[in-house]
């Protein structure tokens, strides 16, 4: 499971989900198979942003 995290904000519901009983119940979380990708630093329009993106993707995937 790949989840996007925004850290401009501050992390506290973030933190608050992540420490949730429901959270720590779904199987991709028991199994260790969670990626928090800080949207910050990755997400945007432009062509570095985008393969920035595409190559924490792809190294993310290929090393399950």
């Amino acid at each position: 499971m790949i989840v996007s995290i925004y850290e401009e904000g501050g992390m506290e519901k973030t933190n608050r989900l992540l420490a949730s009983d429901v959270w720590q119940q779904l199987p991709a979380v028991r199994e260790g198979r969670v990626y928090l990708i800080p949207v910050g630093k990755c997400f945007s329009n432009d062509g570095v942003s985008l393969q920035r993106l595409t190559s924490m993707l792809v190294h993310l995937l290929l090393s399950y």
